[in-house]
C-alpha cells in the first residue's frame, strides 16, 4: 500500500474532497476475498453490522463522528490524523504559488508539466505529501508513503485532475460545495486501484 489519502482543496482552501485512498484498496480486496470463500463473507457481514449498530447507538462512537462520516461517503472518508497530515503541507504549497489579483495562480517554482510540485512535506520519514495545482487554482494533495514513485504520482494527480475537470463540466453541479457525487467516488477508486495494480506488477 503506497497511497494513504486524497485531499481536493477549494480556491479559498477549504476541503472539497477527503478521500481514503488505503480504505478503496482495503474494500477492494474484501470484496475479492468474500467472492473466494463465502461463508468468511456472511461473518465479516454479521460482524461489519454489528460494529455499525453500534456505532450508531453511540456504544463505539459518542460523538457520532462516525456516523457523519459514514453517512457522507468517500468525500469525507480520510481519518482525522491524516487530514492534519495533509493541512500541514498546505502552507508548502502557499509558498510555491503566488496568486493573481483575480485568484489565479502563478507558480512561484519551477513546477512541473500541468501544476505538479512534487514532494511538499516529508512526515515522520515514513510518508510524504504531493502537490499539484489546477490553473483554477484548486490544489490536490496525495499523501503516500515514502515508497511511491515520482513520476507515477505525477500521473496519478493528472488523472485526478481530469476527473475534477470532468466533473466541473457538470452543469447541474452546485459550484460551491464538497464534491457529492457517486460518479466521482466510483471513478476515483477505479484510479487508486488502477495504480495500486500498477505499483505491484512494477
Amino acid at each position: 500500500m503506497s497511497l494513504i489519502g486524497l485531499a481536493l482543496i477549494g480556491r479559498t482552501n477549504e476541503p472539497i474532497y477527503l478521500c481514503d485512498c488505503a480504505r478503496i484498496v482495503r474494500d477492494k480486496d474484501l470484496e475479492l476475498s468474500q467472492a473466494v470463500d463465502e461463508t468468511a463473507s456472511s461473518s465479516a457481514t454479521k460482524a461489519v453490522s454489528q460494529h455499525s449498530s453500534d456505532d450508531s447507538v453511540g456504544v463505539n462512537d459518542p460523538f457520532g463522528i462516525a456516523a457523519l462520516t459514514r453517512d457522507a461517503g468517500m468525500r469525507e472518508s480520510l481519518g482525522f490524523e491524516h487530514r492534519l497530515m495533509i493541512h500541514s503541507a498546505l502552507d508548502q504549497l502557499e509558498e510555491s504559488v503566488n496568486t493573481t489579483s483575480v485568484g489565479l495562480p502563478v507558480l512561484a517554482r519551477n513546477a512541473g508539466a500541468g501544476g505538479f510540485l512534487g514532494v511538499l512535506s516529508r512526515i515522520d520519514e515514513d510518508k510524504s505529501v504531493f502537490g499539484y495545482i489546477t490553473a483554477t487554482n484548486i490544489k490536490l494533495l496525495l499523501l503516500t508513503e515514502s515508497s511511491a514513485k515520482e513520476a507515477d504520482i505525477r500521473t496519478l494527480l493528472s488523472d485526478v485532475h481530469e476527473l475534477y475537470v470532468r466533473y466541473c463540466l457538470n452543469p447541474l453541479r452546485d459550484m460551491n460545495s464538497d464534491i457529492s457525487s457517486k460518479e466521482f467516488d466510483k471513478r476515483i477508486s477505479q484510479t487508486v486501484r488502477l495504480y495500486e495494480s500498477k505499483r505491484k506488477f512494477n
